[in-house]
């Protein structure tokens, strides 16, 4: 039986699965874009509590609107990190149709 499991299936050149190995099924996740979406997002709505507070004469340090622009600029951070873990595993996997440089997915 073993010999007929090294031969191609049904003389069409198709491998059998012991010269294939063990087929793998994955998905993969690319976070980059939601920290992008998440920095951009948190830029806007630290641009808004500004508007608001300054068509309001406030003036100071406003702890909501610190925390957006925190937030903000760690997303942006996370994002360029993962996305360039996201590159080289792309690399590393031998997926070069999935390496796109300049560009969030």
């Amino acid at each position: 039986m073993a010999e007929r499991e090294s031969q191609d299936i049904k003389g069409v050149g198709i491998p059998s699965a012991l010269e294939m190995g063990t087929p793998r099924i994955g998905v993969r996740t690319y976070l980059s874009t939601e920290h992008l979406w998440n920095a951009r997002h948190m830029a806007r709505l630290c641009a808004e509590r500004e508007n608001t507070l300054a068509a309001q004469s406030i003036v100071g340090i406003e702890m909501q609107t610190r925390s957006y622009a925190t937030a903000s600029i760690l997303e942006a951070v996370a994002y360029l990190e993962s996305y360039v873990n996201e590159v080289w595993q792309d690399a590393a996997d031998h997926r070069p149709a999935k390496i796109t440089l300049g560009s969030a997915r």
